[in-house]
């Protein structure tokens, strides 16, 4: 109920300020139609368009009616931390607000348990991991919310902005696109115990290299960086043109160097600086600060060491020097992973105190 409800307050508030302004720009012949002209008039009551209409009014130099709208955005303000205060005071006084039911008496029945080969055929400790950590990522709102944020941001910053924006028709567009969707998933990768908790102890009594755990893990991390591509592929696509073929391949050999070189650094930030993280909370941090610095400055190494092969193809004009010298990276980079994964048994064993230590507190 709480995340429709989320879902729901999330598009009146924001929703009906793309749809209208889609609709203004691309569509003339509706707005004279009574359904636009209705759905305009109440965006206008909701506390976005007040905002906007307040700012609008400001930069025309009508302060006396923007102090009004202001006013308006304060009463909305008001109204809803009031709402709030009764709901904390009635928490503050013990009243039980969780939705769900006492459970009644459940009969216990034996049952065969299914034999499991995970997904994707894996032999079973690497098959189970992967599908174990794909369950919890995609269970975690935060995930979904930083996957759905660059084909957000290409609609509202590239469809709905300016006609002569930088992005408007561009070629760059899609790997400047998975450039930033990348960049927002590095903080899974250098936590990637996250979601263990006090569950990792059994990771050191079960049978199972650290090496074995730690390549499902990686394996779900890339699953997830491919899905987040696609859904960028799919935002270009709808809100700009096709990417050109030779453009796609590019771009897709440079998130393959990128994603191998960031997953070599995650395994080794996964287990010099733990973190324990709650991921059923939007606002819980992914890591530990200096992971998060050490991580995003590698991403701008990365960046830094693509970025001349781009302006070389730039000036060339020759896609495929830069997909050649991108591939040349990736199997340096894939040298280097697997260099990384052989060592993680016997780095785990090192770091085992600083692991259980850190997942299993209590505050």
């Amino acid at each position: 109920t709480r995340e429709i409800v989320g879902a729901l307050l999330a598009f009146v508030g924001i929703g009906f300020q793309l749809v209208t302004r889609l609709v203004g720009r691309y569509d003339n012949a509706h707005r004279h139609s009574p359904l636009w002209h209705y759905g305009d008039v109440l965006q206008q009551l909701l506390p976005p368009g007040i905002a906007a209409k307040a700012l609008a009014l400001a930069n025309h130099g009508q302060r006396a009616v923007a102090l009004e709208q202001w006013g308006f955005l304060l009463a909305y303000t008001m109204l809803f931390g009031g709402i709030l205060g009764v709901r904390l005071r009635a928490q503050y006084f013990g009243e039980n607000l969780s939705e769900t039911s006492r459970r009644g008496k459940v009969e216990k029945r034996e049952r065969a348990v299914p034999v499991n080969r995970g997904w994707l055929a894996l032999p079973d400790p690497i098959g189970a991991i992967f599908e174990k950590e794909l369950r919890t990522l995609f269970g975690a709102r935060q995930l979904w919310i930083i996957l759905l944020a660059p084909p957000v941001m290409l609609l509202v910053f590239g469809k709905m902005g300016s006609a002569n924006s930088p992005l408007s028709n561009s070629q760059w567009t899609l790997p400047v696109g998975a450039a930033y969707g990348l960049l927002t998933l590095g903080q899974f990768f250098c936590n990637c115990f996250s979601g263990e908790l006090a569950g990792i102890q059994f990771l050191y009594l079960a049978p199972v290299s650290f090496r074995q755990i730690i390549l499902g893990k990686n394996l779900a991390n890339a699953v997830i960086s491919a899905f987040q591509f696609l859904l960028v592929l799919l935002g270009v696509t709808l809100f700009f043109s096709p990417p050109r073929l030779p453009m796609l391949i590019l771009t897709i050999t440079t998130m393959l160097f990128a994603v191998v070189t960031l997953l070599s650094a995650g395994n080794l930030l996964s287990l010099y600086f733990p973190k324990k993280v709650d991921l059923s909370r939007v606002k819980s941090r992914q890591g530990s600060s200096a992971a998060g610095l050490i991580m995003f400055g590698l991403e701008l190494a990365v960046v830094a060491l693509a970025a001349p092969l781009f302006v070389l193809t730039h000036f060339s004009g020759s896609i495929w020097f830069g997909i050649a010298g991108f591939v040349a990276l990736t199997l340096f980079a894939s040298i280097a992973y697997w260099v990384v994964l052989g060592n993680m048994d016997a780095l785990a064993l090192r770091k085992r105190e600083t692991l259980i230590a850190e997942f299993t507190k209590t505050s």
